[in-house]
This record gives structure tokens, sequence and C-alpha cells, in this order.
């Protein structure tokens, strides 16, 4: 099980879980895409010159197959083996990976309506405000499931969709800002900070969060999230500035000498 984990290929078995690192499912699906995208290059080289108006549509397609990927019944088909757990397989997260893709096509290609619109001074409170309601969306209640209730394709697929919106939203009028253009907050002292611990924030929080229960004499499950938060939130950033300072940089130092 832990070679599963540390060769980020636990997603493709039964019974990955380890504890504290459940969330690491993530960073197997990253390293997914990282692998895949040289195929993706090659299925998208032949498009330029005049055949380059049609990459927005082809990653726009992309997208869209990690929207219908869940809704098909791999199991009951026997197209996949019982027990694997589809919603964290790799395609169900095409989504978020094209709102990136989009992104950076939009970046560099020719000035167009959403270009404009995007790098106009006055209209990235739209794009934040449509970012933050896809957001409040996907905690609606009357919408979807709360708790630990696994859900279906369908509301799987939707709550995807709408996470993939908000990422587009929220980060398209800072990637495709004019060049000079200041964002004051994220350049500050404080973020540019959180930014560069924010992978060990990641990783350790889990364990923060289980020791946070204890520390602060809270029973799991009581509604205490104004005392287990900002506990977790606290100490996931010291042990992710620790995790920065004493692993990450010297084992970036250590692999990458001359960087």
């Amino acid at each position: 099980v832990w070679l599963r984990n540390l060769t980020l290929t636990q997603i493709y078995q039964r019974r990955f879980l380890v504890s504290g690192l459940t969330h690491a499912w993530s960073l197997a699906v990253e390293m997914a895409y990282y692998l895949a995208l040289p195929a993706l290059w090659t299925g998208m080289r032949n498009l330029r010159g005049d055949r380059a108006r049609w990459r927005l549509p082809a990653v726009g397609a992309f997208g869209l197959s990690g929207l219908l990927f869940p809704l098909i019944p791999w199991q009951r088909l026997r197209l996949l083996p019982r027990g694997i757990n589809v919603q964290i397989l790799p395609p169900a997260f095409s989504a978020w990976f094209a709102s990136g893709m989009l992104l950076a096509e939009l970046a560099t290609a020719r000035p167009g309506l959403l270009t404009r619109l995007s790098r106009a001074s006055y209209a990235r409170w739209g794009w934040w405000t449509a970012g933050a309601g896809a957001l409040l969306a996907t905690t609606s209640t009357r919408w979807f499931s709360e708790g630990f209730h696994h859900p279906s394709g369908r509301e799987y697929a939707a709550r995807n969709g709408l996470t993939a919106a908000m990422a587009f939203f929220f980060l398209g009028p800072v990637v495709l800002a004019p060049a000079g253009t200041r964002f004051r907050v994220l350049e500050s002292a404080p973020l540019q900070a959180i930014g560069r611990w924010s992978y060990g924030i990641f990783l350790w929080h889990l364990i923060v969060l289980h020791y946070a229960f204890p520390l602060t004499r809270t029973s799991l499950w009581t509604q205490r999230m104004g005392v287990i938060w900002p506990v977790t939130v606290a100490g996931s950033i010291a042990v992710g500035a620790a995790s920065y300072r004493f692993i990450e940089e010297p084992a970036r130092k250590l692999l990458s000498p001359h960087a």
C-alpha cells in the first residue's frame, strides 16, 4: 500500500487509503496529466495557422469529456473492475485541466471579445462574481449532498463543472491581464509566503487536522468549526513553512544545483 502511494498509483487499486494521506489521491491525478501532456501536445500540434481556430473547441471538447466520464456505468459494463473509485480517476478531472489549457490558449491568442473583457479592469469584478457564484452553488444542499455520501454520477459531474468554472473565472482576469498590471493583494508578502508554502500546507494539513481535535479537547464530529478551523489553519501554515524550509528547498537545491 505504501509503495502504491509513493509511486502515485494508488487510485488504480482497491483499499488504497493511508491514514493522514487520503487526500494524496489528487497528486496521482496530477501526475497522470503530467505524463499525458506529450500525448495531448501530439494530438494538437497540427492545429496551427488556419487550423488554430480549432484549438479552443478541441480543448473545450476535452474538458467536456470529463463531465461525461462519471455518467458512464463503467463497472456495470465490466469495463473497469469493481472497487475502483471511478470518480477519482484522471479522466474525471479533464474539465479542471481544460480550464487552465483554455486560459493558456487565450493568453497567446489574437485579441478577441473574451480577451478584451478579461483584460478590462472594470470587468474583473464581473468575472470574480461569476466565480464566487459557481463556488457557492457547489455548497447548496438543495442541489448537492453533504457529508460522506458517495454522489451520483450526475451530481459529481455537475460539481466538477462548477469548480472548473470557478477556477476559470477567478484566474482569468489575472492570467489575461495586460503586461504590467498590478494585483497588490496577490503581490503582498503574506500571500507570496503562503504561495511558497502551499504544497506543504496541502500535504500536511490532514495530519494537523487530526491532532487539532485532541489538542483542543474536541470530540470527533463535534460542531466546533470556530475552534478547529483556526487551529488547523495556523498549524498547517507553520508545518508548511517548516516543510518548505527544511525539506523542499534542500531537496530542490540537491536535485537542481544550478537552478
